[in-house]
């Protein structure tokens, strides 16, 4: 290999374009094409920033997140429900009703009251923290009228 070559996989790995490393040595931007192919030269790849994230990269949001999302899960379960029938009794899709039991749903006042209204519990008591023994309370069969 000339010592052209490799100053030009030097340029190539520190990205510059072929047109600039063939203008540096007098050859065209596809004969720099086809060098870097025959001898494999890789550049350096970036971190990616975007995308999905795969579930086991993903964070629940907080603990409370968590709460209500056991206990929607609970209610699913007992409700013999999939995530579209909770999805449509929520008013969201089939997948935000997902992440909203996994704690990665970050919830509105309005999405939280309708939860509330589904579990047959008050606003307080959907928000209070699960304790390591289990639910802190057993949901109220009904709720006062206001």
């Amino acid at each position: 290999m000339s010592s052209w070559h490799d100053e030009a996989k030097a340029m190539f790995i520190k990205n510059a374009s072929y047109e600039e490393i063939g203008s540096k040595f007098g050859r065209h931007s596809s004969t720099i094409y086809k060098l870097s192919k025959e001898q494999n030269w890789v550049r350096p790849t970036k971190a990616r920033t975007g995308g999905r994230k795969s579930f086991a990269d993903s964070e629940v949001l907080s603990t409370v997140h968590r709460s209500v999302g056991i206990r929607l899960g609970m209610h699913r379960v007992m409700e013999q429900e999939n995530f579209s029938q909770m999805g449509d009794r929520l008013g969201c899709s089939r997948l935000a009703a997902s992440n909203m039991e996994k704690g990665f749903y970050d919830f509105s006042l309005t999405e939280l009251n309708k939860i509330a209204d589904l579990l047959g519990t008050d606003l307080i008591e959907l928000l209070t923290p699960l304790h390591s023994g289990g639910v802190s309370s057993p949901p109220r069969a009904a709720r006062p009228s206001v």
